[in-house]
């Protein structure tokens, strides 16, 4: 399971764009873009660490948040298939109505 969350938080990552400017110039969209993307650093820097077999309150913590980010991946995941159907569908009404309004097919 931690494998698994470590290759989600990567992904994820790669996908976000870091802040060029400082802080106080960043729009609400972009600095929550950036909280996020260092949250996910900082979890991923808790997750590879190695876990204590006795240490059952670690193991259950790593357990919990691995859980939590495979989660969120899947969250992300389907917005961005919702993204790309949607723009999947909208091309296809833009063929059908350039078709009705050309029945020709010239």
């Amino acid at each position: 399971m931690v494998g698994r969350a470590m290759a989600a938080i990567d992904r994820e990552l790669e996908t976000l764009p870091t802040a060029e400017w400082p802080v106080g110039e960043l729009t609400p969209a972009e600095l929550l873009r950036e909280t996020a993307r260092l949250g996910l650093q900082r979890l991923r820097e808790i997750v590879s660490q190695p876990i204590n077999p006795g240490d059952l309150k670690q193991q259950r913590l790593v357990g919990d948040m691995s859980l939590a980010v495979c989660k969120l991946f899947m969250r992300a995941a389907e917005g961005e298939f919702r993204a790309r159907r949607g723009d999947a569908l909208t091309a296809l009404l833009a063929r059908l109505q350039a078709a009705q309004a050309n029945p020709s097919g010239n």
